[in-house]
Order: C-alpha cells, then sequence, then structure tokens
C-alpha cells in the first residue's frame, strides 16, 4: 500500500465535500448571485471540481491499494489519463472563463459577448474529446502520456495551449484588471475626494491586490508541478516516469487546490470583481465630473451676471473671502 498518497486522497475527498457544501448554499441562498454570469461560472467550475475529485480520489485509491496493477496493466492508465486530462483542462478553461467576465465587467461593465465564451466552449469540447480518443485508442503504462504514434504529439500540443492559457492567461488577465482599477481611483482622487473616500479607495484597491495575487498564484501553485511532469512525460522517450516523490508532491498540490478552489470562492465571491463595488465607484467618478462642470458653467454664468450688475460687486468681493472649506 502506498502511504505517501493518503494526504492527496484526504484532500480530495474534503474538496469534494466543500465544493459541494458551497454548492448547496449557492443555489439555495444565492440564488440571485448564480442568477449572474459569473456567479454560473463559478457554479460551473464547484462542479467540476467535485466531478474531478470523485475521479482522482477513485484513481489515487487505487494507486495506493495496487500500484502493481498500474505497473503492469495498460486500462487504468487509460482511463486515469481520460479523467485527470480533461478535467485538468476543464478546471483550467472555467478559472480561465472567471478571470475574462471578471475583466470583461471592470473594463467595459457587461458580461463576455456570448460569441466568445461560444468559441471558447467549442474549443475545450473538441480539446477533452480529442485527449479521451487518444486515451482509449493507444496502451500506456504513464497516466500522463498517451501511447501510438499521434497521439503523445497531439497532446502535447494541447497541454501547451491549455498550460499557456491558464498560467499566461490568468496573469495577464487579472493584471490588467488591477492596473485598470488603480488607474480609475487614481481619477477618482484627482478630481478631490474627502479623507473617507480616498481611505475607501485605498482599501478597494488593495482588496483587488489580494483578489488578484490569491486567484493567480494558487492555482499557478497547484497545477505546476504537475504540468512540468506531464510536459516531461510527453517529450522525454516512452518509457520515463517521473521519481516518486516528485509524483505524490503533485498528486497532493493538486488535491490541495480542490480544498483552495473553494475556500477562495467563499471568500472573493462577492468582491469587487461582481461589478458592483468598481461599478459604483465608476458612477460617483462620473457623476462627480459633471457636477464639477456644472458648477464651473454656474460659477462662469455668476460671475458674467455681477460684472454687468453694480450693485454686485460688494456681494462678489464678500464671497470671494469665503473660505473654501464653508462654500
Amino acid at each position: 500500500m502506498e502511504y505517501s498518497l493518503i494526504p492527496s486522497l484526504i484532500l480530495n475527498i474534503l474538496g469534494c465535500l466543500l465544493s459541494i457544501s458551497i454548492a448547496i448554499y449557492l443555489a439555495g441562498f444565492r440564488s440571485g448571485f448564480l442568477g449572474t454570469t459569473i456567479g454560473k461560472w463559478i457554479f460551473v467550475l464547484l462542479l467540476l471540481i467535485v466531478v474531478g475529485s470523485i475521479g482522482c480520489s477513485i484513481g489515487i485509491a487505487a494507486l495506493m491499494f495496487s500500484p502493481e496493477w498500474f505497473a503492469t496493466t495498460s486500462l487504468p492508465n487509460q482511463l486515469f489519463l481520460a479523467l485527470r486530462f480533461p478535467i485538468g483542462c476543464a478546471v483550467a478553461g472555467a478559472n480561465f472563463q472567471i478571470a475574462l467576465e471578471r475583466y470583461w465587467l471592470v473594463f467595459h461593465e457587461e458580461s463576455v459577448p456570448f460569441v466568445y465564451t461560444a468559441g471558447f466552449g467549442i474549443h475545450a469540447a473538441a480539446t477533452i474529446t480529442t485527449v479521451i480518443i487518444a486515451s482509449v485508442t493507444s496502451e500506456t503504462y504513464n497516466y500522463r502520456r498517451p501511447g501510438g504514434t499521434w497521439q503523445t504529439p497531439t497532446l502535447l500540443v494541447l497541454a501547451i495551449q491549455y498550460m499557456i492559457l491558464a498560467f499566461g492567461g490568468l496573469a495577464y488577465l487579472y493584471g490588467k484588471t488591477y492596473l485598470h482599477v488603480v488607474e480609475t481611483l487614481k481619477q477618482a482622487n484627482a478630481i478631490g475626494l474627502q479623507s473617507d473616500g480616498r481611505q475607501r479607495s485605498e482599501e478597494l484597491r488593495m482588496r483587488v491586490l489580494n483578489s488578484c495575487i490569491m486567484l493567480t498564484m494558487a492555482f499557478s501553485n497547484c497545477y505546476t508541478c504537475d504540468a512540468i511532469l506531464v510536459l516531461m512525460s510527453l517529450i522525454l522517450p516512452q518509457g520515463w516516469n517521473p521519481p516518486k516523490w516528485a509524483d505524490v508532491l503533485a498528486h497532493t498540490l493538486v488535491a490541495l487546490d480542490m480544498v483552495v478552489t473553494p475556500i477562495l470562492i467563499v471568500r472573493l465571491h462577492s468582491s469587487l470583481f461582481e461589478g458592483t463595488v468598481l461599478s459604483t465607484i465608476t458612477s460617483r467618478f462620473s457623476s462627480s465630473s459633471k457636477s464639477s462642470k456644472a458648477r464651473s458653467k454656474t460659477n462662469g454664468s455668476i460671475g458674467e451676471k455681477d460684472s454687468c450688475n453694480p450693485e454686485s460687486g460688494n456681494t462678489a468681493s464678500q464671497r470671494g473671502t469665503i473660505p473654501r472649506s464653508m462654500r
């Protein structure tokens, strides 16, 4: 029995139970949140975690109790590959779609256009179908690499695509989102927010920064090790297997994501990325700008009236002596 895989098995079970609990809570008590596009994607991500954690728990349990079965038989490796790779692509795609939705809400104050979502969904479905076909049509004794002549290079291309999408895409989208929020807050401060408004804007900026860092680093840290092992398995000659410690570490980190992601959803699902807080600041910034322009026009018209009215000179001079804080 492989006792070193016990932590990853426990984490997968905990992640499954936690995701089910959060999904039930959102469906039963936060139906309004699920009515939003980002809420639906978060719900999809939770369902993917449930499916992935159940499948990985079964596979890890088989590895723990029957390691010789994987070493001498192709079927369990094919089945585990047909499960792990598609689930990894689906989780990466859901995380990217959530990041894209938040980016679109912040920049455009609307959901991602349906044509983009549909195109991405078609690509993801084609990728998952290709992976499953490649897994079941070739014998292999490494559940990170299929056999055959066309299967291995095909999965290598697909793996590189989704690694760039997941790691690079998340970093780019969350980085652009943070910089845009900072620029918006600078413009809001430039028009003269009061001290409490500036304090709230600083708290908001830090909240965005923490959210972006946590969401990006959580996914990257949990999947980098397994991504490296997948690439090495696909690039190196067939028959190569990763060291046991690296394999155990990769399983543990991926299982850790099954717990970390639901916790982050609880922590961040009501954040400014839903568009509420940032939209409020943006609207206030726009209304403040309009008010400033209106006041300028009003003051200009008053000045013209005063200059035309001789009796208003004393009033104008008195108005000029009124402290700014009293106006």
